[in-house]
């Protein structure tokens, strides 16, 4: 016949080498990155996912880095909250969304980077914890019947307008005449969207001004909207009669509209 006390003994041998071990393994830090998809069209974005995870919950936000990688445009998406439960530990965190957006063919590589956390190990202490990146690649491309395409734009709703401003109804020698045209897109950063050229004109002397650049983020659904603005001042030196034919982008797409003018020397 066992003993009750024996048997208490060797159950507390048993469970003191667990707890001893729990305390020299204690939960670890979880980080997952992935890309999607792995290969793009010059232009549009691959979405590169982070999943950063403590044990108990993070005590401050997670340090980033700004994930820029050559010959691309990064921008930040949504950051979501996310909880999960490994092993009977719950862990607490945050997945973060980045757009890359490549300019051209090739393959683009994220990798060397670090991220650091602070989280409640044992509560209240705190510990800190720097995460390596695994190394994530992923390929650009332009399909085949685009290659000819100088410069190649993939995006969506895209739209050029143009408009002639006059500094007077009558012009005369000395007067200016604006055109700005404007490229409108959906799906790629107004970085990326091509500058229009203004043609030099017999007689009037051009002076472009700094390109204007804007996008925009929907809240809701990351859908970037972009625009790209070109503007240029021509002053009228002599009497002429001009046309100011449809503007061109670096591929040739026209605006729409035209205008043609009478020069006086009065």
């Amino acid at each position: 016949m066992r003993h009750p006390l024996a048997a208490v003994a060797l159950l507390l041998g048993l469970l003191i080498p667990c707890a001893a071990l729990a305390q020299q393994n204690p939960p670890e830090p979880i980080l997952r990155v992935a890309i999607d998809p792995p290969r793009v069209v010059v232009g549009q974005a691959a979405t590169l996912r982070i999943d950063v995870l403590a044990p108990n919950y993070m005590t401050a936000p997670p340090e980033l880095p700004d994930f820029q990688v050559r010959n691309a445009v990064t921008r930040q998406l949504r950051s979501v909250n996310e909880n999960e439960q490994r092993d009977g530990v719950s862990y607490a965190g945050v997945r973060f969304e980045f757009a890359i957006h490549p300019q051209e063919p090739g393959s683009y590589a994220i990798a060397d980077q670090t991220i650091t956390i602070k989280y409640a190990a044992e509560p209240p202490a705190t510990r800190e914890a720097t995460l390596a990146l695994s190394p994530i690649a992923f390929e650009a491309f332009i399909p085949d019947a685009a290659s000819a395409l100088q410069p190649f734009l993939a995006a969506r709703n895209l739209s050029i307008e143009q408009t002639v401003n006059r500094s007077s109804d009558q012009l005369k020698t000395g007067d200016a005449v604006t055109r700005t045209a404007t490229i409108k897109a959906e799906g790629i950063p107004a970085m990326l969207l091509p500058p229009v050229k203004f043609a030099a004109i017999d007689g009037l002397k051009l002076y472009p001004a700094q390109p204007s650049l804007q996008d925009k983020t929907d809240g809701r659904t990351d859908v970037l909207s972009s625009a790209r603005t070109d503007s240029g001042v021509y002053m009228l030196e002599k009497a002429a009669t001009m046309c100011c034919r449809r503007s061109t982008c670096a591929g040739g797409t026209p605006a729409r509209k035209a205008s043609m003018w009478r020069i006086s020397t009065r």
